[in-house]
């Protein structure tokens, strides 16, 4: 391999990895009644007037309310492509590729992944996210993202695999019961003994951009590093 080669590959690297765009992971709300409102003013302010946000209602069997809620919140500021299981996967691909903003909605993560795998989508979601387009997960979104969350949000005991692009547990609608039943689910569960967890409440997401992180919203974020450490409780 000759030093061209290799100083351009360095370069291409390196361009790659600070062109990333910011990971919002929020825990929960209803979009259409303002709970999430600090937060959608961020993400209307991550591209410019006109830009495409790619919003996937995959989670939620592509509900046409919530596809609508997300046009009225932000079809003022984006333009919204909404890609479903009956537009196909062509179009679900090409939607990704031409997005600033791609936001992966609520409800049930194992159809959100499993649609994903069938289309191979998450390796296309992957390379927008490192050349620049922002990812928003919301919920069963945020799941997706994780290397483990909990399935159950009311009794948080069995935890499921993600995409792991994050090396953490999830939990998402937390609140302090079911925060302290998910820490002593962990501390009982040795393959996950070196992720910390994240729990986020409803009206939260945990920013992430680049190596830094922090929350943003109006309700909880709590995290332990590992099982049997304190557990903090963030505050914006």
């Amino acid at each position: 391999m000759s030093y061209f080669y290799k100083l351009l590959t360095l370069w291409i690297r390196l361009i790659a990895k600070y062109m990333k765009g910011k990971l919002y992971l929020i825990g929960g709300g209803e979009i259409r009644l303002g709970d999430t409102q600090l937060i959608d003013a961020e993400i209307m302010q991550l591209a410019e007037l006109g830009a495409t946000m790619t919003f996937f209602a995959t989670a939620a069997s592509d509900s046409k309310s919530y596809i609508q809620a997300i046009r009225e919140v932000y079809g003022q500021r984006y333009t919204i492509l909404t890609p479903t299981l009956k537009s196909g996967k062509k179009y679900a691909h090409s939607a990704i590729k031409q997005a600033s903003v791609i936001y992966l909605g609520g409800g049930d993560a194992d159809k959100l992944m499993d649609l994903f795998a069938k289309w191979q989508l998450e390796k296309t979601l992957r390379y927008a996210y490192e050349n620049g387009t922002h990812v928003i997960g919301m919920s069963a979104g945020a799941q997706a993202l994780s290397r483990f969350y909990f399935s159950s949000i009311s009794m948080p005991n069995e935890l499921q695999t993600g995409w792991a692009w994050l090396p953490m547990t999830t939990l998402v609608h937390a609140q302090h019961e079911t925060v302290a039943r998910a820490k002593t689910s962990l501390e009982n569960t040795e393959e996950n003994s070196k992720w910390p967890l994240i729990a986020i409440g409803e009206k939260t997401a945990l920013r992430i951009n680049g190596k830094k992180h922090d929350k943003i919203g109006s309700g909880p974020l709590w995290k332990q590093a590992r099982p049997g450490a304190k557990l903090e409780n963030i505050v914006a």
